[in-house]
């Protein structure tokens, strides 16, 4: 007797005696091994030119030529033919090409972990390049859970973990991860004085300033480029600003230093009447082209306001008229060419105030 070339099942033999013991034995040993697929490959949709005997292919989604209309079909290559085995859920196959294995959802083929996996160390999920290896519970933790306290130092390295606190008050230039990977972030909280110095390539701090902390503050650092760490967050424990030695618009502060502007032109002014805009900036200039009026200017949202306007006279400077203003002093205006003046305007709860100096 012969066997089949993949199971290895007795097949009838032309005058064979009690044909149904071997039938029966055939269907048996079938049921058994039915629904495992040992494919030469799964996934294709174009019969093979030259398949052996015995040959077994899982089709793919779109299926061709001797193949039209069996997608996702199990086909052997029977005594130069194809037999067809319809899917059922819970179907595995093996790509013997790919060396992968597939199990049949009701819907598709798609690759069968099996339940395991070759489990990824915590190195290798902070670097976070490996691509062929799971992830425990515990070693994800590694990216966000609290992590040992780290001691001050001149480069202070981080280990396992998203959440740190810092100790101790060395002054601190650097911040790195022991596993370094672009994006990473941590959570840090400072339990003691310290200066953190700010480095345009390896620490960048808020406001480009050093930082003195006090025991509780909390900052957020990020890996942007490599050894380029950005603090994108600090908060002081007290609720203060960090930088509180700017001036802010709702806080009271002391002007140690002296500022420039850039002053704005408002054109040529030769007729109507002329109010300068706040919103333009404090320092303005116009050339007096011809006759027109001088209005103080609004104070839009708040009640009072400070300018300053310079005039220059040119070939056909008008008389310049004022109007709204509660008290006008000073110089009077001329039509003099080249002529300047500056104007200083103040407006207040009291009224509005314009006072004229000439310049020549």
């Amino acid at each position: 007797m012969t066997i089949s070339n993949r199971l290895g099942i007795t097949e009838l033999a032309t005058s064979q005696v009690d044909r149904s013991v071997t039938v029966n034995e055939a269907i048996a040993f079938l049921e058994a091994a039915a629904g495992n697929f040992a494919a030469v490959a799964v996934g294709t949709n174009s019969p093979p030119g030259s398949p052996a005997e015995g040959d077994l292919y899982v089709i793919g989604a779109s299926p061709t030529g001797a193949w039209t209309g069996k997608a996702k079909y199990a086909t052997v290559y029977y005594n130069a033919t194809w037999l067809f085995m319809a899917p059922i859920e819970g179907y595995r196959a093996y790509d013997q090409t790919a060396n992968a294995k597939y199990i049949y959802d009701g819907s598709s083929w798609s690759l069968d972990t099996g339940g395991s996996f070759t489990t990824a160390s915590t190195t290798e999920v902070l670097s976070g390049t490996d691509t062929s290896k799971g992830v425990t519970p515990d070693a994800l933790a590694a990216i966000w859970e609290k992590g040992s306290n780290v001691a001050s130092a001149s480069t202070v390295s981080l280990g396992e973990g998203g959440f740190f606190h810092i100790t101790g008050t060395t002054t601190v230039t650097d911040i790195d991860w022991a596993t370094a990977k672009d994006g990473r972030a941590a959570f840090v909280i400072f339990d003691g004085a310290l200066t953190l110095t700010h480095n345009a390539t390896t620490l960048k701090l808020p406001g480009g300033a050093n930082i003195t902390t006090a025991a509780g503050d909390r900052a957020i650092f990020v890996q942007d480029s490599g050894d380029n760490v950005i603090c994108i967050a600090y908060i002081r424990a007290d609720g203060t600003p960090l930088l509180s030695t700017i001036l802010r618009s709702d806080t009271s502060a002391n002007l140690t230093k002296g500022y420039t502007a850039t002053g704005y032109s408002a054109g040529t002014k030769s007729s109507g009447t002329f109010t300068p805009d706040p919103a333009n900036g404090n320092f303005q200039y116009a050339t007096n082209g011809g006759a027109h009026t001088l209005a103080p200017p609004s104070t839009g949202t708040g009640d009072s306001v400070s300018l300053v306007l310079d005039y220059t006279n040119n070939g056909s400077a008008g008389a310049i008229t004022t109007s709204g203003f509660t008290k006008v002093s000073g110089d009077a205006f001329d039509t003099t060419n080249a002529h300047k003046f500056r104007c200083y305007i103040t407006v207040g709860n009291a009224g509005s105030h314009l006072n004229v100096v000439a310049l020549q």
